[in-house]
């Protein structure tokens, strides 16, 4: 479609040639995205020129007595994509068909008609791209939803597994009241959490046992000879009471 450049051209030309040319760089896009194999000229080489030389050629073949575009022809034009032919390739060459179609028109003076047929170009086109953007859109949407959801639920595993070792490694340390030493109660608590909950429950199994541990109310009342050490300290009392360790000092 050639751009005229004399000033008595009505502007209903321009405007019609202007939307030819960005309707088939969207098409140029479109195709590229479905057919990737053929590169940036696949649409240009095996869709616009064919029906292009068709129109030029055997125009009868392509535009009915009508004016409109004939989609039997379209179709056997669409066959030449091979098996896996989508909505999407459809829309593509019928699109592409009305605005050659369109072309023919203009040739022709006939603006009115030329009109109709980029209109009629439009139509599929604008219905392909809101259909594939709201595709994309619903797809990202649907993924990071799905995605959250895992997430969500993982970290919800993570702290009701974390609980349950909590209220195992309590379990532990009250099924007895004349541990050896701390120390010796947090090693038996690993090994056990290891063993009945595997290797890797914990990121950090020495610090998270020994804070289980040391937040236990009942901790001096298991661990005789913990209460026995903090009973020789000056602070005996208050140290009880309020329930603080010398040997594990609150941070600063």
């Amino acid at each position: 479609m050639n751009t005229e450049s004399d000033q008595n051209v009505p502007e209903v030309y321009r405007r019609i040639v202007h939307r030819a040319h960005r309707l088939l760089d969207t098409l140029e896009r479109e195709y590229l995205e479905i057919k990737p194999e053929h590169g940036a000229t696949g649409f240009r080489e095996r869709v616009f020129n064919r029906m292009n030389d068709l129109a030029i050629t055997k125009p009868a073949e392509l535009i009915l007595s009508t004016g409109e575009v004939c989609m039997e022809k379209v179709t056997e034009l669409i066959k030449l994509e091979g098996d896996a032919i989508s909505s999407d390739l459809w829309w593509i060459y019928g699109a592409c068909a009305n605005v050659v179609a369109s072309s023919r028109a203009l040739n022709s003076k006939d603006l009115d008609r030329a009109w109709e047929l980029m209109c009629d170009a439009h139509t599929p086109t604008g219905a392909m791209l809101v259909t594939n953007r709201a595709e994309e859109i619903l797809t990202k949407h649907v993924f990071d939803a799905v995605n959250k959801e895992r997430a969500s639920n993982a970290a919800k595993g993570r702290h009701h597994k974390s609980d349950v070792m909590k209220k195992k490694t309590h379990e532990i340390l009250r099924s007895r009241s004349d541990w050896a030493g701390q120390a010796r109660a947090k090693r038996v608590v690993i090994a056990k959490l290891k063993a009945e909950y595997g290797q890797d429950a914990l990121k950090n199994f020495e610090d998270t046992v020994e804070k289980w541990i040391r937040d236990m109310p009942d901790r001096l009342e298991l661990i005789p000879s913990l209460k026995e050490r903090l009973s020789r300290s000056s602070t005996l009392p208050d140290s009880i009471q309020t329930k603080s360790d010398p040997l594990n000092p609150p941070p600063l």
